[in-house]
């Protein structure tokens, strides 16, 4: 037997496992990464329930005549931060929405590059304080009802 030939077999032999073994190194990185990948988005769709009750009468004012709530505590802060919590999409569905302080929290969130959209109801969009134009403006996509009927 020519011992060129037993060289190369030799070569292919070792070549062959070697790459053998390559692909089982970069296979287990592979599946290492994705059960990683796969734990991640299993950890972002976790849903959390929270009770949040409105309205806040600790934060409304004592004084009956004054509108002021304060908006940096209490539920509506909570609120904010689970809007503040949103990665990849952010749905929001509400009757009115008036609020300049949440407002700022959903653009804010639209702005980091999460998906946002927003449907509300037709006949409270033109309300004083609507929030709603101020969205579109910032790329929010807001659908409302076509019907006659209110949405809540």
């Amino acid at each position: 037997m020519n011992p060129y030939n037993i060289i190369n077999t030799k070569r292919f032999i070792f070549g062959a496992i070697s790459f053998g073994v390559f692909m089982e190194i970069l296979y287990k990185l592979y599946k290492s990464r994705r059960l990683k990948q796969q734990q991640e988005e299993r950890d972002a769709f976790k849903l959390s329930v929270r009770t949040i009750w409105f309205p806040d009468t600790k934060l409304i004012s004592k004084n009956p005549q004054s509108k002021f709530v304060d908006e940096s505590e209490g539920t509506l802060k909570q609120l904010a931060d689970i809007l503040n919590e949103s990665i990849k999409t952010l749905d929001i569905c509400v009757y009115s929405f008036t609020s300049e302080y949440l407002g700022d929290v959903v653009i804010s969130v639209r702005r980091r590059g999460v998906r946002v959209r927003f449907i509300t109801d037709l006949q409270q969009m033109g309300m004083t304080k609507c929030q709603v134009d101020r969205l579109l403006r910032a790329g929010v996509a807001v659908r409302h009802n076509k019907g006659e009927y209110l949405m809540h």
